[in-house]
């Protein structure tokens, strides 16, 4: 069987919350990475930035020496996106040989009654593959929460929260202080836990499991300082001096203020060059998170209100009195509304259309139109159309800029067409 036919046959398991068919998967493909014999694991958790954050730390660690590998989700266009070493994505050769590996192992426990779901079977080949190519680090990216996702099977060294949202309530809590609970379940024993800036309520929660694990706990308290913009590149001072930041916008210095954090810590630790993983901050590329096409048009992949209301605070610091054409799609289960309002006074019109992906409901059209008429019942420029790719071959040129946004997967789509070798290398 073929690696996305076998992943496509897993998703019907959906999501299954537990470590121990992903710590069995683990053991039988003989990849558990014994403390001592290993790479030092980057535990990666939060409702926002996980990814910006994680591309900077493996920048900077590849920067100053370090073979990295980066695990991640979700992928925009290729599966093999999710699992990267120095920031090149695994090829499709590797990725069939690790596949073959841990399939046997995955029908073995499938015989036994065990159905291991497509996060379980993911996270153990992106180990595996890890493993097998002796990385010095690894930045290990939760999925959805903390405690009971597949991730958490491993006993990572370092800790980082970047911040915690109301998300996936279904699964995780309707508090903050539950969300956070869970988040926190990636802390570990005697390792250091790193936090970006959150609500105080998330951040006690943090603190009193560092506490009872005997963790040492950084909080980060104020972002860095912005000393100036220009085109999309902006700078912050640090006590260290000025950096250049390639990746924009105010939800961008503050994830560097906490990867700034940790790798302050790293460099003292590993005895790393602190100055060049500064450095190696304007060079980072992340696909999708306000990204500048070169016809003008942006990318961002905010799907819940935190990070909408980032992208609009990007939008207005970058592009001041500049009325936008949002080009929206999004999944039922998010918080659509609270989106659709913290991008409305930004907005010349909306596009809205449902989304390709069929493994999740997509927000119908008119459920979006409904949410946004509740807002503002006088907003009338709203477009309808049946997918994204009747969207861009009926789109006319014009002078109001288009910010393609709501969802990840919408803009895997539009990468798939434009240029899907774009994602190959950040």
């Amino acid at each position: 069987m073929k690696l996305d036919e076998y992943l496509h046959s897993l998703e019907t398991f959906g999501i299954k919350l537990g470590l121990s068919q992903t710590a069995e998967l683990m053991t039988r493909a003989g990849c558990y990475p014994e403390k001592g014999k290993r790479p030092c694991f980057i535990h990666l958790a939060g409702s926002n930035g996980k990814g910006s954050t994680g591309a900077m730390l493996q920048k900077a660690l590849h920067k100053a020496g370090m073979k990295t590998g980066f695990y991640t989700s979700p992928h925009l266009v290729s599966f093999n996106e999710r699992m990267r070493i120095n920031g090149e994505m695994i090829s499709d050769t590797e990725i069939e040989k690790e596949f073959q590996k841990l399939f046997v192992h995955a029908e073995a426990m499938k015989k036994e009654g065990k159905f291991v779901t497509y996060f379980e079977f993911t996270t153990i080949l992106a180990l595996s593959y890890f493993m097998h190519n002796d990385v010095d680090f690894v930045v290990w990216e939760t999925g959805m929460g903390g405690r009971f996702d597949s991730t958490n099977v491993v006993d990572c060294d370092i800790a980082v929260i970047t911040n915690i949202a109301l998300e996936h309530c279904q699964y995780l809590g309707d508090t903050l202080e539950k969300i956070a609970f869970e988040k926190g379940g990636i802390i570990k024993e005697n390792s250091p836990v790193f936090c970006g800036i959150m609500p105080p309520e998330a951040r006690e929660v943090l603190r009193h499991i560092a506490a009872e694990k005997n963790s040492p706990f950084f909080a980060v308290e104020h972002e860095f300082p912005l000393t100036g913009i220009r085109n999309m590149t902006q700078e912050v001072m640090t006590p260290c001096g000025k950096v250049a930041l390639a990746l924009a916008g105010n939800m961008q210095r503050l994830n560097f203020t906490l990867a700034y954090n940790v790798l302050e810590y790293i460099s003292k630790n590993f005895n790393l060059d602190f100055k060049l993983m500064l450095e190696a901050m304007q060079e980072v590329t992340w696909p999708g998170r306000f990204q500048l096409l070169s016809d003008g048009s942006l990318l961002d992949g905010g799907h819940n209100p935190d990070g909408t209301a980032a992208l609009a605070k990007c939008l207005a610091e970058f592009f001041p009195s500049e009325k936008f054409s949002f080009v929206f799609a999004s999944f039922e289960d998010k918080d659509t509304g609270e989106c659709l309002r913290n991008l409305l006074p930004l907005a010349e019109e909306f596009c809205f259309m449902p989304l390709a992906y069929t493994g999740r409901p997509s927000c119908s059209c008119e459920r979006l139109t409904g949410l946004l008429k509740k807002i503002d019942p006088d907003f009338s420029k709203i477009k309808i159309f049946s997918s994204l790719e009747e969207y861009l071959n009926s789109s006319s040129a014009n002078s109001t800029r288009k910010v393609f946004c709501g969802s990840l997967y919408l803009l895997g789509e539009y990468f798939e067409h434009i240029n899907p070798e774009m994602l190959k290398k950040i």
